[in-house]
């Protein structure tokens, strides 16, 4: 029998989008995945890799130097979902949290195991369908959530006592729209957790929301994937910076 999960309609989309055409999927499966002592179900397309050689993928990285990265389940998504699963839990039942990038949506169907209030978001309209319904059938009975696209270019004008985003920095140029999301939508306050596998452009995202005097701690983690390999990286948990100083509210 469905349970209760009281989702909320999809909101209108914010800023440029894509949406990963239908016929590119070729298909989709269910995946368990085993993360803080919970068997979640995974929605994925049944061959993530064909979306790169499909011509819509191609014509949108032209438009706006677009990748279909949301097709794959990251490594930092593991890590950060534990971490949202982690006794005793770190925020109260309830809180509201944004998901960025939500890609297949593990991380948003962790928070809402965790008593979250998920809005959970990605730029590609396709990758939001499947983290939705990724939510719908994890969600435990009177879960709250909201699924919309966002691009960060363009943040909404809500803010939130909670962010959350993983495996976001495949580009250099994804720090700046990062820092300005957060700066934009997290309360006074609040707290943004965003995990990277020690990319590169995650040390350079660490290093300049440091210099902004946003960060409050850079944990080491790691996650075990399905065969078995041991991925380190870091989870940053960061903080609006003071009015007037260099520490984080």
């Amino acid at each position: 029998m469905a349970r209760e999960t009281g989702e909320r309609p999809m909101n209108q989309p914010t800023g440029r989008t894509h949406r990963t055409p239908e016929s590119a999927l070729r298909g989709e499966r269910v995946e368990p995945i085993r993360v803080g002592g919970h068997t979640l179900k995974l929605l994925l397309p049944e061959q993530a890799h064909t979306l790169l050689d499909d011509p819509f993928v191609e014509q949108a990285f032209e438009a706006d130097e677009y990748m279909p990265y949301w097709a794959e389940l990251w490594p930092a998504a593991r890590m950060l979902a534990e971490a949202l699963l982690h006794q005793p839990p770190a925020f109260p039942v309830g809180t509201r949290a944004l998901e960025v990038g939500c890609g297949l949506g593990l991380v948003s169907a962790a928070g809402l195991l965790a008593g979250l209030h998920m809005t959970i978001t990605d730029y590609d309209l396709t990758a939001v369908e499947f983290a939705r319904r990724t939510a719908l059938a994890n969600a435990p009975e009177g879960a709250i959530f909201t699924a919309m696209a966002l691009d960060w270019r363009s943040p909404p004008p809500v803010r939130y006592p909670l962010i959350v985003g993983a495996d976001l920095l495949y580009e250099e140029r994804s720090v700046a729209p990062l820092l300005s999301l957060l700066t934009a939508c997290l309360e006074p306050g609040g707290q943004a957790w965003i995990c990277d596998p020690d990319r590169a452009n995650g040390k350079l995202f660490g290093a300049q929301a440091g210099d902004l005097g946003m960060v409050l701690e850079a944990r080491a983690v790691h996650s075990i994937e399905t065969d078995g390999r041991r991925i380190g990286g870091t989870l940053y948990r960061l903080g609006l910076p003071r009015r007037g100083t260099d520490g984080p509210l």
